[in-house]
């Protein structure tokens, strides 16, 4: 809900060209919080200076849960497409690639190696 209030005064106000959502790790994977996700894709996609839109999963470093599939439900049905740090940066940490302390210091926000991986993997997607 505080996304949908905060959307125009923290993001939108600016006129961006290009936005990012994600809520994954903010959200229950609940009917709930499907709606208020399309509430907020909504107010970004109908916004004046139409900026383009992706939605990245992140994901809780030590159990793997997130809302990533209502999350891409609500996408896939408004043709948004989507990068998923579930499917990427977590099974390589659980392949052992990286440390969950690499990417982040407790379990959920990215350090700065964890923020340059997750930006590779978006640039990954657009490039």
């Amino acid at each position: 809900m505080i996304g949908a209030a905060r959307a125009v005064s923290d993001v939108l106000m600016y006129q961006p060209d290009f936005v990012g959502i994600d809520f994954s790790v903010n959200d229950d994977p609940t009917d709930f919080f499907k709606e208020i996700y399309e509430g907020v894709l909504l107010k970004v996609l109908t916004w004046t200076s139409e900026p383009a839109v992706v939605l990245l999963n992140n994901v809780y470093y030590d159990t793997g849960i997130n809302a990533q599939e209502q999350h891409v439900a609500v996408g896939d049905w408004y043709h948004v497409t989507h990068v998923s740090i579930k499917d990427t940066l977590y099974q390589e940490m659980k392949a052992g690639v990286y440390t969950r302390e690499e990417l982040t210091p407790d379990g959920l926000h990215p350090n700065d190696k964890g923020h340059e991986l997750a930006a590779a993997e978006i640039i990954k997607f657009l490039g």
